[in-house]
């Protein structure tokens, strides 16, 4: 491979459930995912345990994940 190495920016997401167990992302997660697509790569870790299991998922998250408000913040305006 010539030149610099490719710069990785890896979030992990780690559940004790089979691969399709929900996980938590947080909005700045998921925008952080789409302003540095080229670079993110969620790392998606599962069955934790004795023989745990991985992979991988680009940007966008919504091509493989449904994404859905799990909680809401309540400002005053």
């Amino acid at each position: 491979m010539c030149g610099r190495p490719r710069r990785r920016l890896i979030e992990v997401k780690t559940t004790t459930g089979v691969a399709t167990t929900p996980f938590f992302l947080t909005r700045n997660e998921e925008a952080f995912a789409r302003e540095k697509a080229e670079e993110f790569r969620l790392a998606r870790v599962y069955d934790f345990g004795p023989a745990p299991r991985m992979f991988e998922l680009t940007p966008p998250l919504s091509d493989h994940v449904v994404l859905e408000t799990e909680t809401w913040r309540a400002g005053f305006g």
